[in-house]
């Protein structure tokens, strides 16, 4: 662990912390870095958290902060909507089945968008199956990922996701 990193610097309004082995966070008044071992500086990953289940959104919130990504909830699509104008995702991983505004909704809306969100589906429903098959016969490729979604499969998944947004 990075032990010889100070816990904060009130001066220069920086905190850091070791958040795992190889990896501390900086913290700033105006933006958000990953600092690696390497010592390569990346900007944080933004994503935002939409599911109409409070709890599932926030516990999901909650594991992609304490692995470093900039993270915001919605608990609908219309709020997530408002949200992605503002805060500016590079990924949305949403539910599918809510009411108003389903996550398949969400995506064809994020995705007339310019500079377009990533996005990634979850759910637990198994109506979600009719949805997807009609959506690939319109042409559209929605991969869901089930819920519950174990933490280190949700983080495998969101690295891959956003390794895949930087190249």
């Amino acid at each position: 662990m990075a032990a010889s990193i100070p816990p904060f610097f009130w001066r220069d309004v920086i905190w850091r912390y070791p958040a795992r082995q190889s990896l501390s966070m900086v913290f700033t008044s105006t933006h958000f870095e990953c600092l690696t071992a390497e010592g390569a500086l990346q900007m944080a990953i933004r994503i935002l958290v939409v599911d109409d289940e409070r709890i599932i959104a926030d516990t999901l919130a909650t594991i992609l902060r304490s692995s470093g990504y900039d993270c915001r909830t919605a608990y609908d699509g219309t709020q997530a909507l408002d949200l992605v104008d503002v805060f500016e995702p590079n990924l949305v991983i949403s539910d599918v089945a809510m009411p108003n505004l389903t996550g398949v909704e969400l995506y064809h809306q994020l995705k007339a968008k310019p500079n377009a969100p990533a996005v990634m589906l979850l759910s637990g429903n198994v109506h979600v199956l009719e949805l997807l098959r009609k959506e690939k016969q319109s042409g559209h490729r929605l991969e869901v990922i089930a819920k519950p979604i174990p933490p280190p499969q949700l983080l495998a998944t969101v690295a891959q996701l956003v390794k895949g947004l930087s190249a």
